[in-house]
């Protein structure tokens, strides 16, 4: 399997993805070899995500908060080994148990190179049904970057509605570290491919375009439906994903096909 990611790295192919568990095949990859890093979850919310078909799944239980914790220890070690010195990691968590990774990511990482956390609305209300409670409406996203990162800044909110006002130069406007205007794909069932844990093209986009040039090369090691590997092969970068679970990978690899497809119309 180091075979696809050497192939990625001297150039051979934009971008390779894998099937295997990610903390045995990354153990095997160079130091300081990849530009960005995007996780998503796991999150500890005790549940198996199973999607319409019954066949994708992203699974979350965990004996405990421990064993949890000592997953998200490992990743957290491999992926800080394998960023580049102009590199940056993207951790994105729910606030489930971010304050707990958010702890051991300032001992893996170290405390100064934590930068932002990131707030995402999500533009979907979770525990709506709730009584007695805030209904839970964003997600968590811990940046944290080696000594001689890229950022390039983002301008432009793509704002509609009541929250334009709120924004009335909207397009000129510096993005901050509260993402308001990138609703989840669960309101847009066209863009959505029912993987259970999907995050929008839009997240990544900004998070790819601020922290990578292009060529650079991103990483996703539990990469779901691809989302990223799309985004990131779309805005001409190289990218190597894992996923453990089949399904997924065959449902990234045709979501990049059609999207290749797609732009090769124009």
């Amino acid at each position: 399997m180091i075979e696809e990611f050497e192939k990625v790295l001297r150039g051979e192919s934009q971008g390779e993805i894998v099937c295997g568990d990610c903390l045995e095949i990354l153990p095997r990859i160079p130091d300081e070899s990849i530009d960005l890093i995007y996780t998503d979850g796991p999150y500890f919310t005790q549940t198996i995500r199973i999607d319409s078909g019954k066949q994708d799944f992203f699974y979350d239980k965990w004996n405990d908060l421990n064993s949890y914790l000592k997953f998200e220890e490992k990743l957290a070690y491999e992926c800080w080994r394998i960023l580049s010195m102009k590199g940056t990691l993207y951790w994105h968590l729910d606030p489930t148990a971010v304050h707990y990774v958010k702890v051991l990511l300032d001992s893996i990482c170290g405390i100064k190179s934590f930068v932002r956390e990131i707030v995402w609305r999500i533009g979907w209300i979770s525990g709506y049904k709730s009584r007695g409670k805030w209904p839970r409406n964003h997600d968590n996203i811990l940046m944290y970057c080696k000594k001689d990162a890229v950022f390039n800044r983002q301008y432009g909110w793509d704002l509609k509605g009541h929250l334009s006002k709120h924004y009335p130069n909207a397009a000129s406007s510096i993005v901050d570290d509260v993402w308001l205007d990138i609703d989840s794909d669960k309101i847009k069932s066209f863009t959505h491919t029912e993987y259970p844990t999907q995050k929008p093209e839009k997240l990544l986009e900004r998070i790819i375009k601020a922290s990578t040039n292009k060529n650079d090369l991103v990483g996703d090691f539990l990469c779901g439906s691809g989302t990223t590997l799309v985004v990131a092969d779309r805005l001409n970068r190289r990218w190597f994903g894992i996923d453990i679970n089949p399904r997924a990978v065959e449902k990234s690899l045709a979501r990049i096909r059609k999207d290749r497809e797609t732009r090769s119309l124009f």
